[in-house]
């Protein structure tokens, strides 16, 4: 058994796996990870934490198919003031200090004018708190809908987040400006 923690930024140049062994391993992101488009960080076996501190961004993947994975850190799709789709492969789930940044240039399209998180193959579970973050002159107006997380399973949960509220659609997670 071993306990991994990155403590320091990484930004993958390559895809980078992860394998935990024994009865109970662990990988703790207390920095940032950016995993950029084309790029896959995938963590198996044990039990997977992006922890109060840490931070998840870029445009990639991570495969958590093959762990326990929660966030209790930031996740930011794409780069900071800029947008894009982070997916995440197996179940999402969103601890109660997490923070979700959206940052948003418009409302058309999912990935391209706003942040967008897919979670293939699993659901997500919302908790904590999601924060959307104008770019580019924006200015959001009431009724703005933002598709912000999609899902193969139906999502649960709520976020705690000014100005917006969130609601499910199918197994989409909305985001309604008041």
């Amino acid at each position: 058994d071993a306990d991994h923690t990155n403590s320091a930024p990484l930004t993958l140049s390559q895809n980078l796996t992860v394998t935990q062994s024994g009865t109970s391993p662990s990988f703790t992101n207390t920095s940032t990870i950016d995993v950029p488009a084309s790029r896959t960080l995938t963590i198996t076996g044990g039990t997977a934490e992006n922890a109060l501190g840490g931070l998840v961004t870029g445009s990639g993947s991570m495969n958590i198919s093959g762990t326990s994975f929660v966030s209790n850190g930031g996740i930011n799709p794409g780069t900071v003031g800029g947008a894009g789709t982070l997916t995440f492969i197996g179940n999402l789930i969103l601890g109660s200090t997490s923070n979700v940044t959206i940052d948003a240039s418009g409302t058309a399209t999912a990935g391209t004018d706003y942040d967008r998180r897919v979670s293939t193959a699993g659901s997500i579970t919302l908790a904590g708190n999601a924060t959307v973050i104008p770019f580019g002159g924006h200015t959001p107006v009431t009724s703005d809908v933002l598709t912000v997380a999609s899902a193969s399973a139906a999502p649960s949960g709520t976020w705690s987040i000014a100005g917006w509220t969130p609601s499910f659609s199918g197994n989409d997670v909305l985001l309604t400006r008041n």
